[in-house]
């Protein structure tokens, strides 16, 4: 993939290139993996979602951005 790609994903420019996110637990827990193309934007709805904070700028557009559910929360 080409960093110079803005093109982004989800329906939400500008955007594009891909950023690697860790998050390690505080509790012992399996490793987890999506197949959903996420961005930026999904990684703030998240936050945002899980401090039930309100929405900003693209993050508002819950149609193509959607939070990390299946990321984060109890390992089901």
């Amino acid at each position: 993939f080409p960093f110079s790609d803005t093109s982004g994903c989800c329906d939400a420019t500008p955007g594009g290139g891909h950023v690697v996110t860790l998050a390690i637990p505080s509790e012992n827990d399996t490793e987890r993996t999506s197949k959903v193309a996420y961005n930026h934007y999904s990684l703030l709805a998240t936050i945002e979602s899980a401090w039930k904070l309100g929405c900003l700028k693209f993050t508002c557009d819950t149609v193509n951005v959607k939070p990390m559910s299946d990321l984060v929360g109890q390992n089901g």
